[in-house]
């Protein structure tokens, strides 16, 4: 695995995306870890292959499944390095303006909308600290936005 083949932005948005729609576990027993992203709606390939094609960027090789549970398509992907880029908080993260674009695209896939017809952006999550920490990079890049 090659991190550095990914680029700011795109981790961003594997952290913000991860936040919303993912998980990842370590199994004792098989000594595997593993990170799982869920694409929620089946209609939204482009999300689907833009996570696919940025883990194999860095060389992974995830695995796609479609989860009849809950009616989506799941992402694996087993690596011990990989599940650690996860591990710290997204509060303590220091990162550049291009992560944090990526980090707020990635949640906005996961956790939003956007409605066309009236022209605003909703995310849709019960993590305050989060909205508000995505409401203050906002601000920073002069967009408007509040926490209703």
């Amino acid at each position: 695995m090659d991190i550095s083949k990914i680029n700011l932005k795109e981790i961003g948005y594997l952290k913000g995306f991860f936040l919303g729609d993912g998980y990842k576990y370590h199994d004792l027993k098989g000594r595997k870890y593993y990170v799982e992203f869920y694409v929620h709606s089946l209609n939204d390939k482009s999300i689907l292959e833009f996570l696919v094609n940025t883990v194999k960027k860095a060389g992974l090789n995830p695995n796609v499944y479609k989860d009849k549970r809950f009616y989506c398509k799941r992402i694996r992907i087993t690596n011990k390095y990989f599940s650690s880029i996860f591990d710290k908080d997204f509060e303590k993260m220091n990162i550049s303006q291009e992560q944090v674009i990526g980090f707020i695209s990635g949640f906005l896939d996961a956790e939003g909308y956007v409605n066309n017809k009236k022209s605003f952006i909703q995310i849709v999550n019960t993590n305050h600290k989060v909205l508000e920490f995505i409401k203050k990079e906002l601000e920073k890049l002069s967009v408007k936005s509040s926490i209703s």
